[in-house]
């Protein structure tokens, strides 16, 4: 609405509301509008979150940290994301959104359940400069272990048990692709037999233990495991912890390792030699 002759002129300063009638508050600049104003008011600020990393709030604060809606927010407001995931009726979520009873804890859970499926069935090493870290799912566990084993020299070999067992007890536990890099670590509470992990566990009273990291040989030198070390060192920041350990092979050598971990900041802290002598390692350490 534009003033009339009747209405108070426009301010162009706030040096001039006194001027102006009591009803109306003019504290700034109008800007050639018609100063329209109210009484000052006391707003309280709501911050709204909407992607959380679940995972962090589940192993470390009580139920109820989060809200029921926020497991389904990717699928729900991102399904370009998710690929071609269906939902309710099976119609894609822009089009069940207001069908969906989000107080019904049971529906959440399976449509969360179904976005995380879809966006993992979706990843398979596709565009993966643009995937963070996810969790390795039991879909994913046999082509984690056949990685590992592939290169059982530098990691040592596992079976199905046992990969399965340091996942469960894992302090961290991720992958990017399906499965392009993963990323195992521990932390001092692990019911561990390595001689490695042992070796910090005596030394230190809490660490991260990084147990194995590996990344295909047909994508290295594409900065994954060095995203994978920072989104250790974020976890373990959040978990209140001020060290990350590992150790690296001097016999057999393995010069890569040596470099990235020097650009990663490790020190070394010791050495050993394990499995009767046939391995040599360096122990290495870096503050977080």
């Amino acid at each position: 609405m534009r003033p009339t002759t009747s209405s108070v002129p426009p301010l162009r300063s706030a040096m001039r509301a006194s001027h102006a009638p009591r009803q109306f508050a003019i504290t700034n600049e109008t800007y050639g509008r018609f100063p329209g104003g109210s009484d000052a008011m006391h707003l309280m600020w709501v911050m709204q979150v909407h992607h959380l990393d679940t995972d962090f709030y589940d192993r470390f604060f009580r139920p109820g940290a989060y809200g029921a809606t926020h497991p389904a927010h990717l699928g729900t407001w991102h399904p370009q994301r998710t690929g071609s995931l269906l939902t309710m009726g099976q119609e894609p979520p822009s089009r069940s959104i207001r069908r969906v009873d989000w107080s019904d804890l049971a529906t959440v859970q399976k449509i969360a359940d179904a976005h995380v499926a879809a966006y993992l069935a979706a990843g398979r090493n596709k565009n993966m400069d643009h995937q963070d870290p996810q969790p390795i799912v039991d879909r994913v566990a046999p082509a984690v272990l056949a990685l590992n084993n592939a290169h059982a020299v530098e990691l040592s070999w596992l079976d199905a048990a046992s990969l399965a067992a340091l996942i469960r007890q894992a302090f961290y536990a991720r992958r990017i692709g399906d499965v392009g890099a993963f990323l195992i670590a521990l932390d001092q509470t692990a019911k561990y037999e390595s001689p490695n992990y042992l070796w910090f566990q005596q030394r230190y009273s809490r660490f991260v233990y990084i147990d194995r990291v590996l990344v295909a040989p047909s994508i290295r030198g594409g900065g994954y495991a060095r995203r994978l070390y920072r989104d250790l060192f974020d976890h373990a920041r959040w978990a209140n912890h001020q060290v990350v350990v590992c150790e690296v092979n001097i016999d057999p050598p393995n010069p890569a390792s040596d470099a990235f971990h020097a650009s990663m900041e490790f020190r070394e802290v010791g050495r050993a030699a394990i499995h009767q002598g046939s391995k040599t390692v360096r122990y290495l350490s870096r503050e977080i």
